[in-house]
Formats: C-alpha cells, sequence, structure tokens
C-alpha cells in the first residue's frame, strides 16, 4: 500500500528535480517498512510453531509436520525483510520510467535462488530448511543489485540524516524483548494449564498472547523512541478502521 501510494509524489519529485524530498520519502518509507515488518518477522521465528499448531494441526496434519513445516518458515521469515524494501524501490524505478533495472534484479535473484537451491539439497542435510534459505538469500540479492542500480537516487548528502539504522535497531530489539515474553507467557501458561486439546483451546490460549505481544512492542518502540513510529501507528488505524467499514459494508 505504501509502495503504490508513492509512485505519484516520486514521479513528480524526479520531473522537478527535488532530489532531497525524494530521498527524505524513500528513508521516510523505509523506516516505515521496518517498524512494521520487523515484528512480523520475528513473531513468525518465535511464535511460529504454535501459530501453525493451531493453523494446520487438525486431521491428517501431524504434529511432525508442523515441526517440518516450522523449519522452513525459520528460514523464511527473513525473507520479509528485503521483500518489503524491494517493493519500495520498484516505485522509484517506475518513476524513471526503468523498466529494465527491476528485471535485471529480478533475473539475478532467480539464477542465484537456482544455484542455492542446488547447493542446499545436493550438498547439505537442510531439506526444506535449505530450499527456504535460498529463496530468502535470493530476495537479498534481488534487492541488493535494485538498491546498487538506484544508488544515484539514494545516496544521502552531507547534512541528510535518514535515521535507518537506528530505526532497524530500535524496532528489531523491541521486537525481540516483545516476541521472547510472549513465548515465556505462552510456555508458562501451558505448563500450568496443561496443552490445549482443542483448536478453540488453542486459539483462546494463543491469541491473547499475540495481541499482547503486538501491545507490548507498540509501548517499548515508544519507550525508545523509534523514529516515525507515531506516523506508523495511525497508518495501522486507519487500515484496521477501512477494514471494518469494508466489513460492514459488506454485510
Amino acid at each position: 500500500a505504501v509502495a503504490t501510494a508513492m509512485l505519484p509524489q516520486l514521479t513528480s519529485f524526479l520531473l522537478q528535480g527535488r532530489r532531497a524530498e525524494l530521498r527524505d520519502m524513500m528513508a521516510y518509507s523505509k523506516r516505515l517498512e521496518m517498524i512494521l515488518i520487523n515484528p512480523a518477522m520475528i513473531g513468525l521465528i518465535v511464535l511460529g510453531l504454535p501459530i501453525l499448531q493451531l493453523i494446520y494441526e487438525h486431521m491428517n496434519f501431524t504434529a511432525g509436520d508442523t515441526r517440518a513445516t516450522y523449519i522452513a518458515l525459520v528460514f523464511y521469515a527473513p525473507g520479509l525483510l528485503p521483500l518489503g524494501w524491494m517493493r519500495l524501490l520498484m516505485p522509484l524505478a517506475y518513476a524513471r520510467k526503468d523498466m529494465i533495472t527491476p528485471l535485471k534484479a529480478a533475473l539475478a535473484g532467480m539464477m542465484f535462488n537456482v544455484v542455492a537451491n542446488a547447493f542446499f539439497a545436493l550438498m547439505t542435510p537442510m531439506q526444506q530448511g535449505g530450499l527456504a534459505l535460498a529463496n530468502t538469500l535470493a530476495m537479498f540479492v534481488n534487492y541488493g543489485v535494485l538498491a546498487w542500480c538506484l544508488r544515484a537516487d539514494l545516496r544521502s548528502e552531507p547534512g541528510e540524516a535518514p535515521r535507518i539504522a537506528e530505526t532497524f535497531w530500535k524496532s528489531m530489539l523491541a521486537s525481540a524483548v516483545s516476541c521472547g515474553c510472549g513465548w515465556g507467557v505462552y510456555r508458562g501458561l501451558t505448563a500450568w494449564l496443561g496443552a490445549p486439546e482443542t483448536t478453540l483451546a488453542q486459539a483462546a490460549l494463543l491469541l491473547p498472547v499475540i495481541g499482547g505481544v503486538a501491545v507490548l512492542y507498540f509501548a517499548l518502540a515508544r519507550v525508545l523512541r523509534v523514529p516515525d513510529m507515531e506516523q506508523a501507528t495511525a497508518l495501522l488505524r486507519r487500515r484496521l478502521r477501512r477494514g471494518k467499514q469494508e466489513d460492514v459494508s459488506h454485510r
């Protein structure tokens, strides 16, 4: 949604030669993306197993299948970050009327993915984890090629402070602490109450924990003064409000 909304403004900045505003907008969008994606990425790694149990472990999908799926999820989850970054860079290429750069980046990522898949499948015992890791690394390659080709528009000038590194480490710290607390609470509840035996009982146990993790993350992010935290919260509220309105209109 952020990337789609960026395209007209990026095009206007390029046509008017307003490079400083363009760089500021790209940095702001990247900070916003990290604030929203980092907790999702860490949450999938830390709480992925009970989430998979809740969604899939029914009938013929066994506990062994859940553990095997979780191994793949652990290696897929970090790919959310370069995927989000790529989605933010593509509008910049399109605003420049450059259709070749995204194609070259995608081809580089695809070729790397093929080679990495062959390596992990044939040379390591990682199995589905290796295939997932190959896909994640290919996304980083795709993003790296895209960023390198567009570096002239992204390089900060003296006096500019994009604060991307600050946003990254602070949001990652808040994500790790909140998700770690959520995992500890979930493990404590299952040890105290016993493992839930039905889907309804599992949902009643897990969903409040996930909600608590989200609340704790945003609280910690505010305490750490993560850049653009207010804007990210407002964006999320608008999206949730719009979703509720759409649901009511459908009814």
